[in-house]
């Protein structure tokens, strides 16, 4: 996924209202549940996502596959 299709998405689902978690998927496979809007944050091409026990992680826009819906 390119950088500004990447922030068009965030931006898409961080500012439903009301707020409803969303999850990032990785080219790993991974999926980063995101119940809070303000753990990501977008450093030009760099993700930076805390979860809610406050670990850390990084991840570049090119390595994401898809958001979605975490209800479904």
């Amino acid at each position: 996924m390119t950088t500004a299709t990447f922030e068009r998405a965030l931006r898409i689902f961080s500012l439903r209202r009301p707020f409803r978690p969303f999850i990032i998927e990785l080219g790993t496979g991974e999926r980063i549940t995101v119940v809070n809007p303000d753990l990501v944050a977008m450093f030009g091409d760099m993700i930076a996502y805390m979860n809610t026990k406050g670990h850390h992680q990084l991840f570049d826009a090119s390595s994401v596959n898809q958001l979605l819906d975490a209800s479904g």
